[in-house]
């Protein structure tokens, strides 16, 4: 573990931090205008980690993220991939049990986001 993290701070990155499904779509529906949007832009020290299983995500909600998008929905996509890390299952995936026993506790989808979390020692 202690190997991921210094990977991560050797690139240069002074917060990095795992984030969630919901914070990617709101920029998927709102673009710039999302809050989340106008916090990461603020602070361009921050590297976004999210689990491949965000894209599954994604995919199962991308009619809905579309309707609520409205307009460039594609370009909004982009610009929400473009700010954060997807992390291949690979990496996390020896821990996936112990992450499932701390998300059972509150919300078990969350397991692959506390998974990455505890792997590369982010919050």
């Amino acid at each position: 573990m202690e190997e991921n993290r210094e990977r991560v701070q050797e690139e240069g990155s002074n917060i990095a931090l795992i984030i969630d499904s919901n914070i990617t779509f709101s920029i998927i529906v709102a673009g710039k205008r999302a809050r989340a949007y106008r916090i990461i832009a603020e602070h361009q020290d921050l590297e976004l980690f999210s689990p491949e299983e965000v894209l599954i995500e994604f995919r199962e909600h991308m009619r809905k993220l579309e309707k609520s998008a409205r307009i460039e929905f594609w370009n909004k996509v982009l610009l929400a991939f473009s700010l954060i890390r997807i992390v291949p299952r690979e990496v996390y995936a020896d821990i996936l049990q112990e992450a499932y026993f701390i998300a059972s506790q509150f919300d078990p989808k969350d397991t692959p986001f506390i998974a990455l979390s505890l792997k590369l020692e982010l919050p």
